[in-house]
């Protein structure tokens, strides 16, 4: 059940720009921030079924990617920002995958 809880929360993360926000300053190997982010946020789960559960959801996005994902690999999206530069990248550090792009306020 608390590896539920940890895809939830990936899947959360992806569509929060709130939790984003919250997890864009830890640094790479925080999993304990992450952790404390998470449990901020209502989701109950430890490193090791957060680790379980990114790592099933690697390894099944590595072999579903859907055309939409291959257009913004293939437009070069992932991963560029022109406002909070650098923000999918940092997601990606704890295995959260965000696509789409990012657009420069004002």
């Amino acid at each position: 059940m608390s590896q539920e809880n940890a895809l939830t929360f990936i899947h959360t993360v992806q569509q929060n720009s709130g939790l984003q926000a919250k997890l864009r300053p830890l640094a790479v190997d925080d999993l304990t921030g992450l952790l404390k982010v998470a449990a901020n946020a209502g989701f109950a789960f430890d490193a090791k079924d957060y680790l379980e559960a990114s790592q099933t959801l690697m390894s099944t996005s590595e072999s579903t990617l859907t055309d939409d994902d291959l257009d913004l690999i293939a437009g070069g999206e992932i991963g560029s920002a022109s406002a909070g530069a650098g923000s999918g990248k940092v997601l990606q550090q704890f295995r959260i995958a965000v696509t789409g792009t990012c657009t420069a306020a004002g």
